[in-house]
């Protein structure tokens, strides 16, 4: 494992990402600036950033097969504590690739209308 870096001040940019990050996951196609971290290839600087920032030791994440890779998963562990799962029905924060999207949106969590928060949160890497 190669330990890779993620924020260079973690208090400060996870709080600025936090701020923007409701703005993003509430009106999706808005644009954004977070604080960069990473990369952790194959993971995009976004993805890490959103990573650093939402996960903690109770966050459950799942990565799709071009997304995982040692690096990856062990910086993961490493800078969040979160514990990385197998399957995507089991996630709160699934990451992949807008080419698996379709095939992976009956799989997730959806949660309920009395509790929306056990639903799990997709993060789709796309290359712009």
């Amino acid at each position: 494992m190669t330990l890779l870096t993620g924020f260079t001040d973690p208090v400060a940019e996870a709080q600025q990402n936090f701020r923007q990050l409701p703005k993003a996951l509430s009106e999706p196609g808005t644009k954004v600036s977070l604080t960069k971290a990473g990369p952790w290839e194959p993971l995009c600087p976004a993805t890490v950033a959103t990573l650093l920032t939402l996960a903690d030791a109770d966050t459950r994440i799942w990565l799709n097969a071009s997304c995982r890779d040692i690096n990856s998963v062990e910086n993961i562990r490493f800078h969040t504590g979160a514990v990385l799962c197998d399957s995507p029905r089991e996630t709160m924060l699934a990451v992949t690739t807008g080419e698996e999207v379709a095939s992976l949106l009956d799989e997730l969590p959806a949660g309920t209308d009395i509790a929306p928060e056990q639903g799990a949160t997709l993060i789709v890497q796309v290359d712009s």
